[in-house]
């Protein structure tokens, strides 16, 4: 599988800070990364929200990039991108770390 890209969902109590050195370590590899702060997180401007909110924001962020994107959650972030991957054919691959995989829907 080669990974062209990535995004990161963090889970909770966490930010997209929480993934700087990994993306330090895809960068050396030459993997573009991104990490987004889901909605009452970090620094996002949004109001804290539910499973389907943080889905949405995750939907979002994938249509600013490329198409067959891994998605990697962690934590609660499991349980948000197997929410996404419902509702997005922009994903390629999804990865779960230490999180929560729920089924489609």
């Amino acid at each position: 599988m080669a990974i062209s890209n990535v995004l990161l969902v963090h889970g909770a109590w966490h930010g997209a800070w929480c993934w700087a050195p990994l993306q330090r370590a895809l960068d050396q590899l030459g993997i573009p990364s991104h990490a987004i702060d889901l909605p009452g997180h970090g620094i996002s401007p949004l109001p804290l929200g539910d499973l389907h909110g943080d889905a949405a924001a995750v939907v979002g962020a994938l249509e600013a990039l490329p198409p067959d994107t891994l998605l990697l959650g962690h934590s609660y972030g499991g349980a948000v991108i197997s929410q996404a991957a419902a509702h997005s054919d922009r994903i390629g691959h999804l990865m779960f770390l230490a999180a929560f995989a729920l089924e489609a829907g």
